[in-house]
């Protein structure tokens, strides 16, 4: 039996998770990855590369994926091309999108040999590098490792984790001695994890005001912006997002109050300033980032975090908890299984909520002045 190159082992292995795009250039060592590549055409039925320079190639799989659900791949040489594709790399982590990074480097036998690319410890020491950022991040450089370290990227990737390859071509090119396992998502039933969540959280807003807080993590969900208003009126709770939050709330939401902290607006800002130990914060899908709560912590009495993203960014050892000065719930579980269930014990029995007054026309209270002379009118430019 003729056992395949490492090249084209982890071209099909990708392909398996759906990975049928790259972008970038070739050259260098890339040449070796892309040969197993056809160039890209609309509706082709193989992997495909892209050909695009290595800046706008690294974010490429970010808009990929957020266009399709697919996730998509770059690929470029060592060197400034490296540093080039690693600015969407570092994004890729920020908003926890699975993507690929694929990277040629010096092979170890010409270590010491000043290597244009050296990308050992005596030159760029790339893959420390990339390690000090990203925490999957695959050297396949051995044989008997390689199986393994794809079923590990595999299982990154499942967990919506941007990955990296760093191709030994002198080991790529040589027969793999074993084929590696398609990863597969292993279903949780957390049904109970819900129902308990859901009741802890129906005891804790009665009587209280609630605050809907929603991020962008709602992005790999179907119906969010539907769900999102759906919960917001159950809970006749005032809602607010994330600047990357928008896309996951209706226009049509009656407690909609827009954007809070950057780009925030005067009633947005001025209801979540107004929180106190008395309130309960609902968090569908956020980050705590600086752009979302300016560095501070949640001052509700109770909040509660929905997400299904394991070790989110912002995360510290899996949880938000440190986000929040008072009592901190959070469930890990499918976020439209988790609203739905919200909804559902709603049209059961009603949740006795303080409610929220919906948000006005008008979310802006400051006084725009009119341009000066010789100076755009803003409000035309918009």
């Amino acid at each position: 039996m003729n056992k395949r190159d490492g090249f084209e082992t982890l071209v099909d292995y990708l392909a398996a998770f759906g990975i049928d795009i790259y972008t970038g250039v070739t050259g260098g060592g890339v040449v070796h990855y892309v040969k197993y590549l056809t160039p890209y055409e609309p509706n082709q039925i193989k992997p495909a590369l892209f050909t695009i320079s290595e800046y706008p190639a690294g974010f490429a799989p970010l808009g990929h994926y957020l266009a399709t659900g697919k996730v998509g791949g770059a690929i470029a040489t060592t060197g400034a091309a490296t540093k080039l594709l690693a600015c969407g790399l570092s994004d890729a982590k920020l908003h926890d999108i699975p993507s690929v990074y694929i990277f040629p480097i010096s092979t170890r036998r010409h270590q010491k040999d000043s290597a244009l690319q050296d990308t050992s410890i005596y030159g760029s020491n790339i893959i420390k590098q990339l390690e000090a950022e990203i925490e999957d991040v695959f050297l396949l450089d051995n044989p008997y490792t390689f199986a393994k370290y794809l079923e590990q990227a595999g299982k990154a990737l499942l967990s919506r984790k941007p990955v990296v390859f760093l191709l030994d071509n002198e080991i790529m090119n040589l027969p793999m001695p074993e084929e590696p396992k398609i990863m597969k998502k292993k279903l949780h039933d957390s049904s109970i994890e819900i129902a308990v969540f859901v009741q802890l959280l129906k005891k804790k807003v009665k009587g209280r005001r609630v605050l809907l807080l929603v991020g962008e993590e709602g992005l790999h969900e179907t119906d969010i912006r539907q769900l999102t208003t759906a919960v917001s009126i159950e809970l006749a709770a005032a809602t607010v997002w994330s600047m990357n939050g928008v896309n996951c709330v209706g226009s049509e939401n009656p407690y909609g109050y827009g954007c809070i902290s950057f780009g925030g607006n005067d009633k947005a800002l001025n209801l979540w300033e107004s929180m106190t130990e008395d309130d309960v914060v609902i968090c569908v899908g956020v980050t705590p980032d600086e752009y979302t709560t300016n560095l501070q912590k949640f001052a509700a009495g109770d909040v509660f975090f929905i997400t299904q993203t394991a070790n989110a960014y912002g995360h510290i050892r899996g949880s938000f908890q440190h986000s929040a000065l008072h009592k901190f719930h959070q469930i890990n579980a499918p976020i439209t299984k988790v609203l739905k269930t919200i909804i559902t014990e709603g049209k059961r029995e009603v949740y006795s909520t303080t409610a929220s007054p919906l948000a006005p026309v008008e979310l802006n209270t400051c006084v725009l002045e009119p341009p000066r002379a010789h100076y755009a009118d803003m409000k035309i430019v918009y």
